[in-house]
């Protein structure tokens, strides 16, 4: 009588059904176990059974001293740590032909639980937008004064910045505005910062002035 056919017999189906469980766990057992390798090829001790280890990309006998796996554990480190600068060194890189502008939120902005907040420029002729998360560029219950936009094209731009929090999905914020004692740039209606987007090699070099100021 085949498993697959139908019985009035419980027990002969049970049984069936557990033949046929059991040789899917071995066929399983037997696919992990050709996963691991003695004496295969690999990459990594990973790909070997315990007791085998990866040299010169072959399964050999043997275990990792502590002062080996220490090393292990520190070139992962240092792949990591240089994986993050090589991410960090593109996101800031400014295209050829375009430039870079920084701005200050004074005293800071601050991310703890809720906090959201922007600052928008859009282009005065092309009015295409720009914009930055405070909360995406700030570490979480750090704060953070300075923000840069790394690449946009030249030219001039009305900058203004948003700060406030999120509830339940729903953003309460307000426009901050333009400190007085900031000179340099013009402030256009208390709020909008006028700015002229350079070239990274005719950025002013003087210590930034706060923008606007977040009470």
């Amino acid at each position: 009588m085949s498993c697959l056919s139908p019985t009035p017999h419980n027990r002969l189906t049970t049984l069936c059904l557990l033949t046929v469980s059991l040789s899917l766990m071995i066929l399983s057992a037997c696919s992990d176990t050709k996963k691991k390798r003695r004496g295969g090829s690999c990459k990594s001790d990973e790909d070997c059974l315990g007791g085998w280890i990866c040299e010169e990309q072959f399964c050999t006998p043997g275990e990792r001293s502590a002062s080996e796996l220490a090393a292990k554990k520190e070139a992962l480190k240092k792949a990591r740590e240089e994986k993050k600068k090589a991410l960090e060194a593109e996101k800031t890189k400014t295209k050829p032909g375009e430039g870079r502008v920084s701005f200050k939120i004074c005293p800071y902005f601050r991310n703890v639980s809720g906090s959201v907040g922007s600052i928008i420029a859009t282009h005065t002729k092309t009015k295409e937008r720009a914009i930055i998360s405070l909360q995406m560029e700030t570490e979480k219950n750090m704060q953070r004064s300075e923000f840069t936009f790394y690449s946009l094209p030249l030219g001039t731009y009305e900058v203004i910045a948003n700060y406030g929090i999120q509830v339940d999905g729903k953003f309460d914020t307000h426009r901050l505005k333009c400190d007085p004692k900031g000179t340099k740039r013009a402030c256009k209606g208390d709020e909008v910062r006028v700015v002229e987007v350079v070239t990274p090699d005719k950025m002013p070099k003087d210590s930034l002035e706060c923008d606007w100021t977040a009470e």
